[in-house]
């Protein structure tokens, strides 16, 4: 099977078992072979404002790549009891993302009820996506997060490449103490 880099088309790729990816050697660009990602039943919560466009894009792409979505303007039919729709497409998919806007937070809102029931069912599991800036978004306080703003460190990705595996390690131990210290479960990067 010959495997093709997404981004730069060459077939110059390996495997790392070790970090279960595709690297590119001649861009170094990482990726998951589409074929190994199993196909997944997402359930989209969002708030119906300007950023219904980006969330039907990826809606779009994502069943383009074999993933079903549930989107309440796509199951959701005239005559329908809503809120058992809802709660039927929570509980049959896989897993849950919740685009936070102003809109879609707003108290009260069908979208934190979207949430509080995902939270019940799917036991937390809900990944969040932030479509506008953090000061204008007030996530629920089901959803816990947070920026480490100054506390922010380098990954150390550059120092590794540029073969410093010292100054490497050291970062990666610093990052390590500070999400012990501040207790973070879960980090979500861009």
């Amino acid at each position: 099977m010959n495997i093709l880099c997404p981004q730069c088309h060459s077939d110059d790729v390996y495997y790392s078992k070790k970090r279960a990816i595709y690297v590119c050697e001649d861009c170094e660009h990482q990726f998951l072979n589409e074929k190994q990602i199993a196909s997944q039943k997402l359930f989209f919560s969002y708030g119906h404002d300007p950023n219904t466009e980006l969330v039907l894009k990826l809606k779009e792409d994502l069943e383009s790549r074999g993933h079903t979505v549930w989107l309440d303007k796509a199951q959701i039919k005239t005559g329908d009891h809503w809120r058992q729709c809802i709660t039927e497409g929570l509980l049959e998919s896989n897993n849950v993302l919740s685009f936070l806007s102003q809109h879609s937070v707003r108290n009260p809102g069908v979208c934190l009820d979207e949430l509080r029931i995902a939270l019940c069912v799917k036991g937390g599991n809900v990944k969040t996506v932030l479509l506008e800036n953090e000061t204008e978004v007030t996530p629920p306080a089901s959803i816990s997060w947070g920026i480490l703003g100054k506390d922010e460190l380098c990954c150390g990705d550059s120092m590794r490449r540029l073969g410093n595996e010292y100054v490497f390690e050291r970062m990666t131990k610093d990052n390590i103490k500070i999400f012990t210290d501040k207790v973070i479960k879960k980090i979500i990067t861009q």
